[in-house]
């Protein structure tokens, strides 16, 4: 049980909210998926209609912004509805659940573990080259990558950290809007991390909400970035050091059981 008196919980919870969101609320639908992926990815994991409102309640969604929401995600095939009586509950289909895995990998990764890549030169005649998804494309004939081709119709030279690589490729990866992105949210995991010691003390719900508006603002700065190793961004890319700070506040907002929650919001609502 908390330790902190309502009052003041609710007034470290909305501190909180406008530091990771400067007092707007994220898009709905995109928030939802967050919440499935950090808190529902298991293929049994399921979240209850009133729970689900209880949670984006929290964010200042009202119930007819959530059924919009719910009914987008279950048109673009995100989610399946389950009907239990005359409430609804809702989880990640299995292609939902495949891309929140994908995601996931990148998300909650404490550094990125490959230390190569390649450059790649294609020939800019060949029109009938397929494009290569995993490739990170720098102009119509070079492109980086963490995987080379293996035909002999491309020249295929080596990157690691003890090569420079010309600044702008750096920037080609990462541009200055994703640099100030990167450093606004490391500024503001930093003021949230000033309220570790608070935290653990607010109501289950409250940290819940908490945990997935920090996973949301991660996963919107690093899945924007390239999957690439650091010595190919510039200098001034804190990625690394956001990751570090993401996975300190998550370590202080461990998921709570689905059940727990979902009572607690019952008992609230009460």
């Amino acid at each position: 049980m908390s330790v902190l008196s309502p009052p003041a919980a609710s007034m470290l919870f909305t501190r909180l909210f406008d530091v990771l969101n400067d007092g707007q609320s994220p898009r709905l639908w995109s928030f939802v998926v967050t919440i499935f992926g950090d808190l529902a990815q298991d293929e049994n994991a399921r979240i209850s209609g009133s729970l689900m409102g209880a949670l984006v309640a929290r964010i200042g969604a009202r119930p007819e912004a959530l059924r919009v929401a719910l009914h987008r995600l279950r048109k673009e095939g995100w989610i399946e509805s389950h009907k239990q009586g005359r409430s609804s509950d809702y989880a990640l289909s299995h292609w939902g659940r495949a891309q929140s895995a994908q995601a996931s990998d990148i998300i909650y990764a404490a550094s990125p573990v490959d230390a190569q890549a390649w450059l790649v030169l294609h020939d800019p005649a060949n029109k009938a080259r397929e494009a290569d998804t995993r490739s990170h494309v720098l102009t119509n004939s070079a492109s980086i990558t963490l995987r080379p081709p293996t035909g002999d119709d491309a020249l295929v030279s080596a990157l690691d950290a003890s090569r420079a690589v010309p600044h702008w490729i750096q920037h080609k990866l990462c541009d200055a809007a994703l640099l100030t992105a990167c450093r606004d949210l490391e500024r503001r995991l930093d003021q949230v991390l000033a309220h570790r010691n608070l935290i653990a003390d607010m109501p289950a719900l409250d940290r819940m909400v908490l945990r997935v508006l920090i996973v949301h603002s991660w996963r919107r700065v690093i899945l924007k970035a390239p999957a690439l190793p650091p010595f190919l961004f510039p200098e001034t890319w804190r990625g690394a050091a956001c990751a570090e700070k993401v996975g300190a506040l998550l370590s202080a907002l461990p998921p709570t059981a689905l059940d727990g929650l979902a009572t607690e919001a019952t008992v609230k609502k009460v």
